[in-house]
């Protein structure tokens, strides 16, 4: 019996703070991995691995958190039923929000790099908040949605979100960079 997306409740495994640095990718990497250990099937792992690597790259890259010295990021991961739960919450930027980049006539992404546009293909659901003063929040979701495969087995290629609104997480409802509570040790 598939669990209604209205029932499914989250565990959140784990909350940490990490440096804005690229030797973070890493380190999330690792930290999420054993956290969702034995939570999701192994392949929902990996690519909750990948995009969790993307959504830290583009904190590390494109926002304050990678610009400051002392500059950090929020990552949350959380499961439930088999499907997991994460997000990212940089310290915004006065230059950049989250956009997905439209794929060019030759198979390439316009514009830059892959990450949002590998979220919004693999991920089930996703989404992102973004606050002038308190930064930017993206989530997803994996492992919940089986998606139709063509003969090759290749996934159908999800339509690229426009200008509609992008839900914002359930788990992070009015979260901010500035998260009152413990941090945990990754």
């Amino acid at each position: 019996m598939r669990t209604d997306e209205r029932q499914r409740r989250f565990i959140q495994l784990g909350r940490a703070r990490f440096s804005g640095r690229p030797t973070s990718v890493g380190r999330v990497r690792g930290w999420a991995r054993r956290l969702l250990a034995g939570e999701v099937a192994d392949d929902v792992l990996d690519d909750t691995v990948v995009l969790l690597s993307e959504l830290v790259t583009n904190s590390v890259l494109h926002s304050d958190s990678g610009r400051e010295p002392d500059g950090f990021f929020t990552v949350f991961v959380a499961a439930g039923d088999g499907v997991a739960h994460c997000a990212v919450i940089d310290e915004g930027s006065a230059t950049n929000v989250p956009v997905v980049r439209e794929m060019s006539d030759d198979g390439n992404v316009r514009g830059g790099g892959r990450g949002l546009w590998l979220v919004s293909a693999m991920a089930d659901a996703w989404g992102f908040h973004h606050d002038d003063e308190s930064g930017n929040a993206v989530w997803f979701q994996i492992g919940g949605c089986s998606r139709p495969a063509f003969a090759d087995g290749s996934r159908e290629e999800p339509a690229l979100p426009g200008s509609e609104a992008i839900p914002e997480s359930p788990m992070m409802a009015g979260a901010s960079p500035a998260l009152a509570g413990r941090d945990a040790e990754p």
